[in-house]
């Protein structure tokens, strides 16, 4: 929410004086910097608490993470391949020496990010590549009964490999410019200050796609999905793929499955669909359609 009310605020202030076309900011990561330095740099000392709320909230982000790193490491990597139990000590000096490993590829990362494009969008996008697959086999796990644990890898694990490949390409696409995201309608006739070129009262990129190349020379066309939907296209993959090899393969005994574990309309169509089947009588050898005991007692 927070995020969003923080964007709604920058295109209401730069509304008629688009910072990019003028060439004042020149990423979209530089928006809210701008922001904060034309409203509170009057006041003496506000900028830098703005400035150290980000780094606190970077570092402990990073802390947090970096943190969980080294147990994952610990926990499914050393003490899996590791015969006898490791000390306090030596937990320790594991723990620590994946965190140092780790800090360092991270710092290292930044000189890579930079070249990679604005850093929101290449963070949603990297991140998709898992969060579509874990999207997809949280719903299917609590909306659809029939889903095994063998589809559920099965659409995991496609998910996975194909949002890896298409996030991946979309943003080398991206830094190679055959892919453009289109942008909103900006305008610089508000503008109270010089700039290079004329002012523009209303302007925006073609209104043909996500993408400035005409459709033959474009890139492919799963890349031109916004990033935005990467998650949803990840998670809806990996509900069809599960939900389909689960069907084909049968094995799911829908009497066996915890209704708890279910979804509420979900838990309350399956107990209907149980009381209903409790409800019809089972078939004899006879084909009289009575019940066995109830076949014995008559027959005494």
């Amino acid at each position: 929410m927070i995020c969003g009310y923080t964007g709604l605020l920058i295109y209401a202030t730069y509304a008629q004086c688009d910072p990019l076309e003028t060439k004042l900011a020149k990423r979209n990561d530089q928006l809210l910097p701008l922001l904060v330095m034309e409203t509170l740099g009057s006041y003496p000392g506000l900028p830098g608490v703005f400035v150290a709320g980000v780094f606190s909230a970077a570092l402990s982000s990073l802390s947090t993470g970096l943190n969980s790193l080294s147990a994952v490491v610990l926990e499914d990597f050393v003490k899996t391949f590791r015969s006898q139990p490791l000390t306090e000590g030596q937990t320790a000096f594991v723990m620590r020496s994946v965190v140092v490993v780790f800090g360092i590829v991270f710092v290292a990362l930044v000189l890579v990010v930079e070249k990679l494009g604005a850093v929101l969008q290449l963070t949603i996008t990297l991140s998709s590549v898992a969060n579509g697959p874990l999207l997809g086999i949280f719903t299917a796990g609590v909306m659809l009964p029939w889903v095994n644990s063998k589809g559920a890898l099965l659409g995991g694990f496609s998910s996975l490999v194909v949002m890896a490949w298409m996030c991946v390409s979309a943003q080398r696409e991206l830094v190679t410019g055959n892919l453009v995201y289109q942008r909103k309608p900006y305008s610089t006739i508000g503008c109270n200050y010089t700039f290079a070129g004329e002012p523009r009262n209303f302007a925006s990129l073609p209104l043909d796609g996500a993408f400035s190349h005409e459709a033959s020379s474009g890139p492919f066309q799963l890349y031109r999905i916004s990033y935005l939907y990467f998650t949803l296209f990840g998670a809806l993959l990996t509900i069809v793929v599960a939900l389909v090899t689960s069907l084909l393969l049968r094995e799911t005994d829908l009497d066996a499955v915890d209704a708890r574990l279910l979804t509420p309309f979900v838990r309350r169509w399956l107990e209907r669909r149980r009381h209903k089947q409790s409800q019809i009588p089972s078939r004899t050898p006879d084909g009289l359609g009575l019940k066995h005991k109830a076949t014995q007692e008559t027959a005494t």
